[in-house]
């Protein structure tokens, strides 16, 4: 156990001096030695969440160096291991946001804006960005500029929520 958490004050430490690579080789030697524990210590809470901890740190390692596939892989572990650490709907949302998977970023940002009601505006504000993309490549998607209105009305930003509005009455003149 001393040496998982050794290595991961050590990549805390390569984290804040910037340099991931070094932090991401600490995390998976951490990870390399989970198995070799006894299966009563692998079932323990501290170390559940000390493994969730890496995990979380790993993902935003891999994030920070642009590799999203693995960054979105550690963010899922650390939902199989604690999920009560609903930030990580964040960390998932912006992982997808970043690979220009923009549907996938909208359904993790909604479930973090459940999840993390206090993030919820910062939430919504990502995900209307998202949904913008969206309709950037399909200007006509009645679903999307609907839900962008909403989004936008929430954020009380009216004058460009009647203007989606209005686009949407445009494709849709029978569903009003």
């Amino acid at each position: 156990r001393a040496f998982i958490s050794i290595d991961h004050v050590l990549a805390q430490h390569y984290e804040k001096k910037n340099q991931p690579e070094p932090a991401v080789r600490c995390l998976q030697h951490a990870l390399e030695l989970y198995p070799l524990m006894g299966e009563s210590a692998r079932k323990e809470a501290a170390l559940i969440d000390s493994l969730a901890g890496i995990y979380f740190l790993l993902g935003r390692l891999y994030s920070k160096k642009r590799e999203y596939d693995p960054a979105i892989e550690a963010f899922r572990k650390v939902l199989e291991l604690d999920p009560n650490r609903k930030s990580v709907f964040i960390e998932i949302g912006e992982a997808f946001a970043a690979k220009e998977m923009h549907v996938e970023a909208i359904e993790m940002y909604e479930k973090g804006m459940r999840e993390v009601p206090e993030q919820a505006e910062v939430l919504r504000g990502k995900t209307v960005e998202c949904r913008k993309n969206l309709i950037k490549r399909e200007p006509d998607n009645k679903a999307q500029l609907r839900a962008l209105a909403a989004n936008l009305m929430d954020l009380r930003l009216f004058g460009e929520a009647i203007g989606t509005l209005q686009r949407y009455c445009e494709l849709s003149p029978n569903d009003l």
